[in-house]
């Protein structure tokens, strides 16, 4: 077994960049106990003052580390750009593609992924590395899981190439009122009518129908989303007694589990991930335009491809820090956890409390209450 070489990377721009400090001193706590004095760490930021105060605090607590700052004027924050949208997620791609790269290009040979926000366990760095050499590299990629930006689902569970996140629930599983039905149902009944009329009076392909085309798959997608938003009709637990079936998210994917628990998903984040060499050397963005996230597309075009085996460690989950539906300027700390009593024991919890960095100089605020701001509703 070859000696563990370790890369750390996490990219940001200044709007998120509130928890970077708080993530470098998880980061050394979890180093110190995975016995690792000297990882090569890479921050790849925006071009702003406040990123040279992370790296004197990377550098304050990595003695015999080496710590990289990469900067450039290219990746800025813009009220304009909206998340999860092209733009922003191939500036993402690009300062993933720096840090991955710079890494390979020092020797590493185990990387970790973090995003900026996320802040791991004090074992996370340990599990994660004897997870990768666990059967002698059975799994290529793990990842110690964390809560979604909404404060939702822990990330990682199953899905395929054509469903790159199955349904947690399915139609027939859901409280779907019998209008929304009826309407799915005619709007997929014209639409077949439709393509079987082209193909009956052979109608050449142009623009024009290419755009009625897309429109009636839109209006099917936005009908299935609904239903998608419809409660389901009972618990996870009753309705995988009625039929088992493999659901989307983790929390559903494998309920009831927790410390001890490390399984085999097929999709995670790159939020706290550590990828052997292979599964790094594979992160290529070449050909992403910016549709859909850019974690996805390696795992699905990459890292599938190649048959590498993918887990999620809910022995160790990650904590999330995540803004205020209601206040830009308000942070929720979304603390995971274990059961710690009762017939529950041990099962993986989240809750949301206030948020402090602990930062030299942060002041206590009253109004940072851990919980979400009430979002009026404007009039039409």
């Amino acid at each position: 077994m070859s000696k563990v070489k370790l890369g750390i990377y996490t990219a940001s721009t200044l709007k998120h960049s509130y928890a970077l400090k708080a993530q470098a001193r998880a980061l050394h706590s979890a180093c110190i106990y995975a016995g690792i004095e000297d990882p090569t760490v890479v921050l790849v930021t925006s071009d702003d003052d406040y990123f040279d105060e992370v790296r004197e605090e990377y550098e304050s607590l990595f003695k015999k580390g080496k710590i990289i700052l990469i900067k450039k004027q290219e990746f800025i924050d813009c009220d304009k750009r909206k998340s999860y949208k092209n733009e922003v997620q191939l500036m993402i791609a690009q300062m993933r593609t720096i840090g991955t790269k710079r890494l390979l290009s020092e020797g590493c040979n185990r990387v970790l992924s973090m995003d900026s926000d996320v802040i791991p366990k004090h074992n996370s760095i340990q599990c994660m590395i004897d997870m990768l050499n666990f059967d002698k590299g059975y799994y290529d990629v793990v990842q110690c899981p964390y809560p979604s930006q909404g404060g939702g689902a822990f990330l990682g569970g199953r899905g395929t190439k054509t469903r790159q996140i199955l349904e947690d629930f399915v139609e027939k599983e859901r409280r779907v009122p019998k209008k929304l039905k009826k309407k799915k149902k005619e709007l997929e009944e014209e639409f077949s009518n439709f393509l079987q009329d082209l193909e009956k009076n052979k109608t050449p392909k142009s623009p024009e129908v290419d755009r009625k085309i897309e429109s009636k798959r839109e209006s099917i997608s936005e009908i299935q989303k609904e239903i998608g938003s419809c409660p389901a009709k009972n618990n996870v637990f009753t309705l995988n007694g009625k039929q088992w079936r493999k659901r989307g998210w983790f929390d559903y994917a494998y309920p009831a589990i927790g410390r001890g628990s490390i399984v085999p998903v097929d999709w995670v984040g790159f939020g706290c991930t550590m990828m052997s060499k292979k599964a790094a050397a594979l992160c290529d963005w070449s050909g992403y335009d910016g549709g859909g996230t850019e974690d996805l597309f390696i795992i699905w075009n990459r890292w599938y491809q190649y048959n590498l085996n993918i887990a999620n460690i809910a022995h160790c989950p990650s904590d999330h820090i995540i803004r205020d539906r209601g206040n830009k300027n308000k942070y929720i700390h979304v603390q995971t956890y274990h059961e710690e009593e009762g017939e529950h024991v041990w099962h993986l919890r989240q809750s949301s409390r206030p948020w402090y960095g602990h930062d030299c100089g942060e002041e206590y605020d009253q109004n940072n209450d851990g919980k979400h701001t009430a979002v009026e509703e404007e009039d039409d």
